[in-house]
């Protein structure tokens, strides 16, 4: 796949993980302040939005951007306009707002410049230092503030061992390279600061927004047909998705969008997407010799005779068997493997 492609990938999918920062451990009863992780180059200068969870008021405190200067610059601390009792400086902002403010959303952006010596394929931290402020008529809203850290992503080749970033990915694992790969270069992030949980499922919505940003976010010719978008994340690149042929419903009027890619349906929309770019889709496998060949889906059989002859979809050992398990959940690990697979096609 060309390089232009794989850039516009890794500025796609959000590779963020937690790392060490001077904040309380997140408790469910804390506000939550999550710092997105965005893509960039060395040089680049790029807003960092910064959002609310479980926003149950938030008592008066400082908040002081932590990060590496020799990696970031921070340019501007700019607080939301919708968010009432903040006031920005050049390198902080304090938060005045007590429990007359509790919706979740934006807060803050903090505007940053990546340093041309920062390495490439790296995450460059960004997270806050809470400072809490001694105001009595604030005391009664005392609510404590965790804090999410996020950052910037450098664009590059260079690919992070994952088994020195995630505590449930060993060296020695199948998929230890391929989850790299797929976190280093933008396609997946993990679950939580250390867990990339390789043996759960993806959804089909996440699979979708990927090859939509990877087009450049293109408005969606028309709608989509699908009464269960509740997201809005997705509901544009679904759109999108549907009107180019590279996604179907599970009927005409459902989409589904949380439930788990099963490896028939990623192999599917991998092989309308591929055909929608130009990517040449003419190759086949014979899929007889595998036993489960006869459930697979009428509407999934080229997909997945086309992904077996590329290698993006290969059978699975069951006991003395080896199963295509088309029906199957394609777990996190399954799904990085095809999309390091899917960007490095044999030469």
């Amino acid at each position: 796949m060309k390089r232009t492609l794989l850039i516009s990938l890794a500025a796609v999918m959000i590779a963020a993980f937690l790392l060490p920062a001077s904040v309380p451990a997140a408790a469910e009863e804390n506000v939550i302040v999550k710092v997105a992780t965005v893509t960039a180059k060395r040089g680049e200068t790029v807003e960092i939005p910064v959002t609310l969870e479980n926003n149950t008021g938030v008592s008066a405190c400082t908040m002081i951007p932590v990060y590496d200067p020799d990696e970031l610059t921070v340019v501007s601390v700019k607080h939301d306009a919708s968010v009432p009792g903040q006031s920005s400086y050049a390198d902080k902002f304090v938060w005045f707002a007590g429990a007359d403010h509790t919706a979740d959303g934006p807060f803050a952006a903090v505007t940053v410049t990546v340093s041309e010596s920062a390495p490439e394929g790296a995450l460059l931290s960004l997270s806050f230092e809470i400072e809490p402020d001694d105001f009595s008529n604030y005391d009664e809203k005392n609510v404590p503030v965790s804090v999410v850290a996020g950052g910037v992503v450098t664009e590059g080749l260079s690919e992070i061992d994952a088994s020195e970033v995630f505590a449930d990915v060993k060296r020695d694992d199948w998929f230890c390279d391929s989850v790299g790969y797929a976190y280093s270069h933008g396609l997946m992030k993990g679950v939580s600061s250390s867990l990339f949980a390789p043996g759960e499922p993806m959804s089909r919505a996440m699979l979708v927004t990927v090859l939509w940003r990877a087009e450049g976010s293109p408005a969606a010719a028309g709608g989509s047909p699908f009464g269960d978008l509740r997201e809005d994340w997705y509901g544009e690149a679904v759109a999108w998705a549907f009107s180019n042929e590279v996604i179907r419903g599970v009927s005409d009027t459902s989409f589904d969008p949380d439930a788990p890619l099963t490896r028939e349906q990623i192999a599917a929309i991998l092989f309308r997407y591929s055909a929608s770019v130009g990517r040449d889709v003419s190759a086949r496998a014979n899929l007889d010799p595998f036993p489960d060949h006869g459930v697979i889906s009428a509407y999934a059989v080229d997909a997945l005779s086309w992904a077996n002859a590329e290698g993006l979809v290969n059978g699975t050992k069951e006991g003395a068997a080896i199963l295509l398990d088309p029906l199957g959940d394609a777990s996190r690990a399954q799904v990085a493997a095809i999309l390091t697979r899917y960007m490095t096609p044999p030469r």
